[in-house]
């Protein structure tokens, strides 16, 4: 049977059924037809919503950890005031065993005696150094080298084998008396026997850790003279790393809903000609440079992609995040030119129409420029790979890098097309606009030289 068949001039098809029957039914239109033939309002009413509802659990979510973060302060105070307690209470141990370390022999006998009616708990060890020989020791596994008999470790947090020590000295008679106060265990293996727990007078949990060094998300520990004595640094089942995460999230959900209401908004009013687009527009611009001067919200800017080690290039564009607001700022305010431009029916004055396709093609060109200077620097001024042969070096930035490039040639061909709708509404002649075109192009290679 011929598929085709022709009649003279005219060509027959014969009806050929389609593998699936759609019912014709409104409902199951595409979720796309169905958001773009919404009423304005009521997608207006969705996007509020959403960053609202957002913003909520963001406010609540940085409560919650700003208690937790309390709690975790409280906590530490508490830690520093019964430190400056046990301190306190060790240095009048030292003093009462300071006179059993005269003489001309050292009595261990009665020196062990005191030590154990002191030392109940178990929690503190000493040494004795007769010059530099190790003569008494109360605890095997906190053996101190004579080394630091000649440092700076009185009234210190030491490191020894099985934990973390407060040191207090005391010497006479050529004898050295080392107190060892218990902060912390750290056992090397754990047991039900061996735990590595704090001083049960701190009141720390068991799993947080001691820092010398106060990094970040380290709470200090003060004792009364208002010195820091160490710094504790609570688990991740307390930090969760889930909540960091959520953050980023949320974050990352409230900034797309921002960014769709003020594409939706700025298309509307665009494409229906409101004079208060462009103050939107401007507000858009004023925004994006008050977020690069103020560094607000501090929650946006704490994020990884903010941190200039991935990228860097110059202003508005100090880091990965930075590239990514400028290029939604720019796709913002094209779509709202260029939904604009679609719904202009002015025509061109004649007098003017060769200034303005000269003008045209020149910020055209100008912006292919940027376009190029922009993704260029995005390649040579960061560490993020965009090597597709290679999957296993690809990263979450490399995605964000792709998104950014998506955005700028979006913004570049609504650029070109708009150029090309104002090219032909002058109504000149093609061969007028290739001059003009020549003339331009001519012009800006020499600017460019």
């Amino acid at each position: 049977m011929n598929i085709l068949s022709t009649t003279g001039d005219s060509i027959h098809t014969p009806n050929i059924e389609p593998l699936i029957n759609w019912p014709e039914n409104d409902h199951i239109n595409s979720f796309h037809t169905y958001f773009r033939t919404m009423p304005y309002n009521r997608r207006l009413l969705i996007f509020s919503s959403l960053i609202l509802l957002l913003l909520g659990a963001a406010f609540l979510l940085r409560s919650f950890r700003e208690h937790q973060s309390l709690q975790h302060e409280e906590l530490a105070q508490r830690a520093g005031t019964a430190t400056d307690s046990l301190i306190a209470k060790a240095d009048r141990q030292l003093d009462a065993l300071i006179p059993l370390l005269e003489g001309i022999r050292f009595n261990e006998r009665n020196f062990n005696m005191q030590v154990n009616r002191f030392n109940e708990e178990k929690v503190s060890a000493y040494c004795v150094f007769e010059g530099k020989q190790l003569i008494y020791w109360t605890d095997p596994d906190v053996l101190p080298d004579t080394a630091m008999l000649h440092s700076d470790v009185d009234a210190k947090i030491m490191r020894f084998g099985n934990g973390w020590y407060y040191v207090s000295l005391r010497s006479t008679y050529g004898r050295t008396l080392m107190g060892l106060m218990l902060i912390k265990r750290e056992y090397a293996l754990q047991n039900k026997f061996l735990i590595n727990a704090f001083h049960p007078r701190l009141g720390l949990p068991e799993n947080a850790d001691i820092n010398l060094n106060r990094a970040n998300g380290s709470y200090p520990v003060k004792i009364q003279n208002g010195r820091t004595l160490f710094s504790v640094v609570f688990p991740e089942e307390d930090n969760n790393p889930v909540y960091p995460m959520f953050d980023k999230v949320l974050i990352a959900f409230i900034s797309l809903f921002i960014y769709l209401l003020a594409f939706d908004v700025l298309r509307w009013s665009g494409k229906h000609k409101k004079r208060y687009g462009f103050l939107i527009a401007t507000a858009v611009i004023a925004g994006r440079w008050l977020l690069d001067e103020l560094r607000w919200p501090s929650a946006l800017f704490d994020l990884d992609i903010f941190d200039s080690t991935y990228y860097a290039s110059g202003y508005l564009l100090n880091s990965l995040g930075d590239l990514l607001l400028t290029a939604a700022t720019a796709s913002l305010l094209v779509v709202f030119l260029y939904s604009r431009l679609l719904r202009g029916q002015t025509p061109v004055n004649e007098k003017y129409r060769g200034l303005l396709i000269i003008l045209v093609f020149g910020l055209t060109f100008l912006y292919s420029v940027l376009i190029n200077y922009i993704l260029s620097g995005l390649i040579i001024n960061s560490q993020i790979s965009f090597d597709i042969n290679n999957i296993f070096q690809l990263s979450g930035y490399t995605a964000i890098g792709m998104l950014i490039i998506g955005l700028m040639l979006g913004t570049f061909y609504l650029i070109c097309d708009g150029s090309i709708l104002l090219i032909r509404r002058t109504g000149l002649p093609l061969s007028r606009v290739a001059i003009f075109f020549l003339i331009t192009q001519g012009a800006f290679l020499c600017m460019l030289l």
